[in-house]
């Protein structure tokens, strides 16, 4: 391998430095403004029209429900670790510590939250939903399949 080969192995495995990662994030902020800006004047325009239309649309003062569920689903994580780490510990296959037996737990902690998340998020799905006009009958709500594809 020659010393070129060498020096692009070596840049590639130590990765991005904090500086680069910096300007890489100011980018990328500053490519995003142009789409937040119209979300916002489309969310005003919305809401000026709110009125005439006879329907409700979300409103940004709703993202309190957004910021309670990031911080209950995260303080979740350590939870389910704290709640499960003793029973994982004990029916992990890998007996001897180590780092396999490290990752083996890593992930049926993760798996355990993976479930009770997604459980939990498809039961609320399904409590919203199951009142439409649009879900068929077959998920529990009261429509046909083609009024569905109509209605869309």
């Amino acid at each position: 391998m020659t010393q070129t080969e060498q020096a692009g192995k070596k840049r590639i495995e130590k990765g991005m430095s904090q500086g680069t990662f910096s300007i890489a994030l100011i980018a990328l902020s500053m490519l995003c403004l142009p789409y937040i800006y119209e979300a916002v004047r489309i969310n005003f325009l919305i809401h000026k029209d709110e009125k005439k239309g006879g329907h409700e649309y979300a409103r940004f003062t709703d993202l309190w429900i957004m910021l309670v569920s990031a911080v209950f689903w995260g303080l979740e994580i350590h939870l389910n670790q704290w709640a499960f780490a003793g029973f994982f510990a004990k029916v992990c296959k890998e007996k001897k510590e180590g780092d396999q037996r490290k990752f083996y737990l890593e992930k049926s902690n993760r798996s355990s939250y993976q479930t009770i998340y997604f459980t939990i998020a498809t039961i609320y799905g399904y409590y919203v939903l199951k009142d439409t006009n649009w879900l068929p009958w077959q998920l529990g709500g009261e429509n046909s399949i083609e009024l569905t594809v109509d209605i869309c």
